[in-house]
């Protein structure tokens, strides 16, 4: 495929699809087995359908795994709320299929000089608040308001007592992570069902 001259764009570099380029021209984008992802790595049967997501930062893109299969990034892992940065002539790596990124001058990663990058505790926090509302819309019929507004108060308590005490701290995100796993998961599940 040939790239224009200011696009960024993720070539596999060793792997089933050895030399196929994607052109990167929007993000966040997905890396993963699905016709609907832009790096389509259809070949290798250990890249599950929705595997990763990149989303941009500056001369960047910040990579998460998003079906819990292993994600690395110059030998690093990156995981659901964990993240690493991809930059010029990295390698990730997913499945069995080794990518380079390759960033262009006036490519995406280039134009977003400057913008703020989301930090992996920002990310797990909006994740769970979208589990939560998840939760109120689907579980809305069956909780009454009494057992809603308990759950908001002990979600207040623990954020609040996840600020004085490192232990707690290290539990809350743990359960976070956790959080976001399922969230995520019954997300993709779903959508691989419609």
């Amino acid at each position: 495929m040939y790239a224009a001259p200011g696009a960024d764009r993720i070539e596999i570099i060793n792997g089933p699809e050895d030399g196929t380029e994607f052109i990167i021209t929007r993000a966040p984008f997905d890396i993963g087995g699905d016709p609907g992802c832009v790096v389509n790595a259809r070949l290798d049967e250990e890249v599950k359908l929705y595997h990763a997501r990149a989303s941009v930062v500056s001369k960047g893109y910040c990579v998460r795994s998003l079906a819990g299969a292993p994600v690395w990034v110059n030998g690093k892992r990156a995981g659901r709320i964990r993240s690493r940065v991809a930059r010029d002539r990295d390698i990730e790596r997913a499945g069995r299929t080794e990518m380079m990124v390759l960033l262009a001058d006036g490519g995406l990663a280039s134009r977003s000089y400057g913008l703020p990058a989301e930090s992996d505790f920002s990310y797990a926090l909006r994740s769970l608040g979208r589990f939560l509302l998840g939760l109120l819309r689907f579980g809305g019929g069956m909780l009454s308001h009494g057992k809603i507004r308990t759950l908001v108060a002990i979600a207040v308590l623990v954020g609040v007592a996840s600020f004085v005490s490192p232990t707690v701290r290290a539990w809350v995100f743990y359960l976070w992570a956790w959080a976001v796993y399922y969230a995520q998961y019954g997300y993709y599940l779903i959508r691989s069902w419609m």
